[in-house]
């Protein structure tokens, strides 16, 4: 849309908004046949990395922690107050983590007393689609925050990153569209794994670098 545009933050909802046409095409996709599963990246400053490394028990020592997932967990950052909001199905989230390990990226799924890296406040947009009332079977929602060393601050590193995600996505996505176990006998099905015959669809946007 150009540089009329360049001052937003279109990780805001009220900002998103404001570009014509931009929540029009993130709709068209989550209402077209299929299951959805977006994944917000963004970069993750030092400050905030530590503060939430500080928060909560962690598999991986803090220095050793490259990426936080946030899929709504924990009460809302300002006020304290309320419960989870999840935008994902923790065995989704799950995946996606372990598919990111298995790739060399050592994320985490941040601690629900973290201030950030949540994907818990509800100006952001990785909560847009359950303030749009959308069914988890339809559309799961996912913030993935990556620390700058090693992933972000040089170009070789950016392209390793890319990589990582894209082997990540992947794997993701054929687990979604990968093989069913049969509950009546027992056998695994082969072929897409759908909600009423549909196939899955996977969905990035990134404000990475």
């Amino acid at each position: 849309h150009g540089l009329q545009y360049s001052n937003l933050d279109l990780n805001l909802i009220d900002d998103a908004r404001q570009v014509p046409g931009y929540l029009d095409a993130i709709r068209a996709v989550v209402n077209s046949p299929g299951k959805t599963t977006v994944i917000w990246v963004h970069g993750a400053g030092d400050k905030n990395a530590k503060d939430v490394t500080k928060a909560g028990q962690y598999t991986f020592q803090p220095n050793k922690i490259h990426a936080f997932i946030g899929y709504g967990q924990g009460k809302h950052p300002r006020t304290n107050k309320g419960r989870s909001r999840f935008t994902a199905k923790r065995t989704t989230v799950e995946r996606f983590r372990d598919a990111l390990i298995r790739n060399g990226m050592n994320a985490v799924i941040t601690d629900y007393k973290a201030k950030n890296y949540r994907g818990r406040r509800p100006e952001k947009m990785n909560q847009w689609f359950r303030e749009r009332k959308y069914p988890r079977d339809q559309v799961e929602s996912i913030q993935l925050e990556i620390r700058k060393n090693g992933f972000r601050d040089l170009y070789e590193n950016i392209e390793k990153t890319a990589s990582i995600l894209i082997e990540a996505l992947s794997h993701v996505n054929d687990r979604l569209n990968g093989a069913s176990r049969d509950r009546r006998n027992g056998a695994i099905s082969k072929g897409p794994k759908t909600i009423s015959n549909r196939p899955f669809k996977l969905v990035f946007f990134t404000s990475l670098f």
